[in-house]
C-alpha cells in the first residue's frame, strides 16, 4: 500500500518563497497571470502551471 508521504511533510521555505511571491501577484483580474521575466524568464504555459500547482499546494 502506497501512502504519499508529501501531504504530512511540512511545508519548505521555498514553498512560503512561492506563495509569498504569488499573493504579490493578487489580484488578478482576469486568468492572465503577469510574467516577471525580470526575475526568470519562464514561458506563459511554464507560469501558469506553476501558479495552479501553488495554488493546488495551498
Amino acid at each position: 500500500m502506497y501512502e504519499s508521504t508529501s501531504l504530512r511533510v511540512p511545508a519548505s521555505p521555498r514553498l512560503f518563497q512561492v506563495r509569498r511571491y504569488e499573493s504579490r501577484l493578487f489580484p488578478i483580474p482576469n486568468s492572465q497571470f503577469p510574467i516577471p521575466n525580470s526575475q526568470f524568464p519562464i514561458s506563459q504555459a511554464i507560469w501558469n502551471k506553476l501558479f495552479i500547482f501553488t495554488k493546488l499546494m495551498m
